[in-house]
């Protein structure tokens, strides 16, 4: 965690909230700053991962190898959005460790950078989406 606040590496930390204890998951941030962490989902669409037969249990969205192992989840990024805007943090802290610092790490905002307006999406939580663009995405967030 030190050396993801310090900038030498980015953390990648699920927000699912079933298998992952989302008061932990608020602590982490807290400590290494929401520069330092990819928000991310392990969701998969499909009853088999890398040859091996994967099941649902009633009453949560997980997928479960033969023995009893987590293998996935199942929610979305928006879901996953959600539960981090539940523990407690902003905007600006979401879409950094959604959308920001994924595309920092890809060296996507090197190519942003010599955009004059750039593109953005969002779903709020009424599932609305709105696309738009802007100069300066840190106005839009602040």
């Amino acid at each position: 965690m030190r050396a993801a606040k310090e900038g030498l590496l980015t953390i990648c930390m699920n927000f699912d909230s079933e298998h992952v204890d989302l008061e932990v998951a608020r602590r982490v941030v807290e400590l290494v700053g929401s520069q330092g962490i990819i928000a991310m989902t392990d969701r998969i669409d499909t009853d088999s991962m890398c040859g091996q037969s994967l099941e649902k249990i009633e009453g949560n969205n997980l997928w479960y190898q033969g023995k009893g192992y987590v293998a996935a989840g199942s929610y979305t990024i928006d879901r996953l959005m959600h539960n981090i805007r539940a523990i407690g943090f902003n905007e600006k802290i979401v879409w950094n460790m959604t959308s920001f610092v994924p595309l920092k790490a890809c060296n996507f905002l090197n190519e942003l950078e010599n955009l004059s307006m750039k593109p953005f999406s969002f779903i709020d939580e009424t599932k609305k989406r709105t696309h738009f663009k802007a100069p300066i995405p840190e106005l839009i967030l602040d």
